[in-house]
């Protein structure tokens, strides 16, 4: 293209001419995304007027992806407001709101209803809360599946603060568990489909109290995910509940194969309905598939 990236970028803070690389060198690296740190709006050579940030953004995201097919990952404030979210997100195939969450519970529980929120309440566009906590001592099993399984449902992207040849097996099977990857894989490919419908909340009178339910209507199968964020109410006991295969928008005749996904168990075949069971401070997430 004309420009060249190279020299469009050349001398920018934070660009990719800075340090004379390209993104056709990046590329060659086999990374995958670019990630946008800062935006930074520096003079050009021949004019005192800085270039605008949509502009700069535009030419730098899509060259990467005309050149090289290389997604924009970028990190705004936390407090940026919603309509500079949306401008910027025509540029980015995804944002990221800083700062990281941290390795804690409450962190991780405050970002997760406030996603949930969003999500039942207007669309976020393509923004994210930031790396899946992994890693440290912050977490139980059950919290982090809380985050995983909040982090599938709004696809955010799995980046992981942590390196995974470090840590301890439990943690490194839970981030690698192929039913949860595929899952991942199969509703980040139906975002692109226009038959796909978005994940809904549901609200029948089946569903205990402090138990948020979401449903997402892939082409083939329904992704069901529980969440119990908190335990501000007893029981503080598992608590079980019934959703029938109507309830799921499947025929009542229907055979269907359910997979627990956090479950060691193998996929069961199941008639008419499939029982969610979810324990204080976890997530269940199931994925049940007609078999006709």
């Amino acid at each position: 293209p004309s420009p060249t990236p190279h020299a469009l970028f050349v001398g920018l803070p934070g660009s990719l001419g800075h340090y004379d690389l390209d993104i056709l060198t990046l590329a060659g690296w086999s990374v995958d995304r670019i990630l946008v740190t800062t935006c930074s709006v520096a003079p050009t050579s021949n004019t005192d007027t800085s270039l605008s940030l949509y502009a700069l953004l535009s030419a730098f995201t899509s060259l990467a992806w005309s050149t090289a097919h290389l997604a924009s990952h970028c990190v705004l404030p936390n407090a940026t407001n919603r309509t500079l979210l949306h401008a910027i997100s025509r540029h980015c195939q995804h944002i990221q709101l800083d700062p990281r969450i941290q390795d804690d519970y409450t962190d991780v529980q405050r970002h997760v209803l406030t996603a949930l929120h969003e999500l039942d309440t207007q669309p976020f566009f393509n923004t994210s809360y930031g790396p899946v906590v992994a890693g440290g001592f912050g977490l139980t099993a059950g919290q982090a599946r809380v985050q995983l399984s909040a982090w599938l449902l709004l696809q955010f992207p799995l980046l992981l603060a942590a390196d995974v040849r470090s840590l301890p097996l439990e943690a490194h099977d839970l981030l690698v568990h192929p039913t949860f990857l595929h899952v991942y894989k199969a509703i980040s490919q139906s975002n692109a489909s226009a038959s796909t419908r978005n994940p809904t909340r549901w609200t029948g009178s089946q569903v205990p109290r402090g138990v948020d339910v979401w449903l997402w209507r892939l082409e083939d199968a329904v992704v069901l995910s529980a969440f119990r964020v908190n335990n501000h109410q007893s029981p503080y006991v598992p608590v079980s509940f019934d959703l029938s295969w109507p309830d799921l928008g499947l025929k009542s005749s229907a055979v269907c194969t359910v997979a627990n996904v956090w479950a060691s168990a193998a996929p069961t075949h199941q008639k008419h309905r499939v029982t969610v069971t979810v324990v204080p401070f976890d997530a269940a997430l199931l994925v049940v598939q007609p078999e006709d």
